[in-house]
């Protein structure tokens, strides 16, 4: 990426901030919201009101459509919806720029350290192809292009991304070798039971999957909404019940073909079983890792991945060969 780009992006948000009417005290109510807007001969298009309280602190957003077909008597604050994606007016601009890329949208809320609103940033600052945004394939190809400059200008050339990527790599390979280690504390149970043996892919296949998947959630709600430990716990107990319901089916599936294969044996239940409980502790590391590199001030789409993968290939199988070695091996 050239320099003056580079230089560009380092510059403070507040710098590209667009003033606008679009805004509603969160004390009126439609109707009241309604005959206000109408006194400021607002011109500008709109999609969404921004809804400030008394200290001018951005606490919601109201769709145009919810505005206009809501009761005239309802608050806004029942009608406005929370959990307002916005970025900070001190931050650098690549900062606001990554934000359109992972939530795609055409103006974002901007706030002072106190929560204040100051204004909006548009995606049509970033590029001079923005002139058509009425098209939805040419706004694809403008987040597109953003998100490109994004990640040419976190990662650097090749050995910065070399340094940046190879140490999280490293947990994968860390990941492996206490895998195998642990296969070889289990080799008894191992020897007494080959079916055990013929089924850790999977298992561990299984486990990846669902904890990537809940990664994949954690992400998406970090960037969606302002973090708070309410919103953390529903997810948690959602995922977990996901996670529970996931595990049951694959235990009942591979449950079945390791019955077809080697007969009624204990080691059937023992496969099956494991396979539930690792699952589910797979789905809640994935939530889990990723919230705590975002407290630790760690990006989590980089660093994430790597740790839950060697997290729960780690636990798979300590879990499955443990479970395994306590219902089969027979010094």
């Amino acid at each position: 990426m050239k320099p003056e780009i580079e230089q560009h992006l380092d510059k403070p948000i507040k710098g590209f901030i667009r003033r606008t009417k679009a805004t509603l005290r969160s004390s009126l109510s439609i109707g009241e919201a309604l005959e206000d807007l109408r006194s400021r001969g607002i011109e500008e298009g709109i999609v969404y009101f921004y809804v400030i309280d008394e200290n001018d602190r951005l606490v919601g957003v109201m769709p145009t459509r919810s505005l206009l077909l809501s009761a005239p008597d309802e608050p806004i604050k029942k009608v406005m919806k929370q959990g307002v994606v916005s970025c900070r007016s001190d931050r650098p601009l690549w900062e606001a720029m990554s934000m359109f890329a992972v939530h795609r949208f055409l103006a974002i809320p901007v706030v002072d350290a106190d929560g204040r609103f100051e204004g909006v940033i548009d995606v049509k600052l970033y590029s001079d192809e923005a002139a058509d945004m009425a098209s939805a394939e040419h706004e694809a190809d403008v987040f597109q292009i953003i998100g490109v400059w994004i990640e040419q200008y976190r990662g650097g050339g090749p050995w910065k991304a070399f340094r940046i990527r190879m140490p999280w790599l490293g947990c994968n390979l860390l990941g492996g070798l206490i895998s195998a280690g642990i296969a070889t504390v289990f080799g008894g149970v191992l020897e007494q039971a080959i079916v055990i043996a013929a089924f850790i892919p999977l298992v561990l296949t299984l486990c990846e999957s669902v904890s990537i998947q809940s990664l994949t959630l954690a992400i998406q709600f970090m960037h969606a909404s302002k973090v708070n430990f309410r919103q953390i716990q529903k997810l948690a107990f959602r995922e977990t019940a996901v996670s529970l319901l996931l595990g049951l089916s694959c235990a009942a599936i591979v449950g079945i073909i390791a019955m077809l294969w080697a007969g009624p044996v204990p080691a059937v239940g023992v496969i099956a079983g494991s396979i539930l409980i690792a699952m589910c502790i797979a789905a809640v590391l994935g939530l889990l890792v990723p919230l705590v590199l975002h407290v630790a001030k760690l990006d989590p789409r980089v660093a994430a991945g790597p740790l839950v993968l060697m997290l729960v290939d780690v636990t798979a199988m300590l879990v499955y060969l443990g479970i395994a070695h306590l219902a089969l091996y027979t010094p």
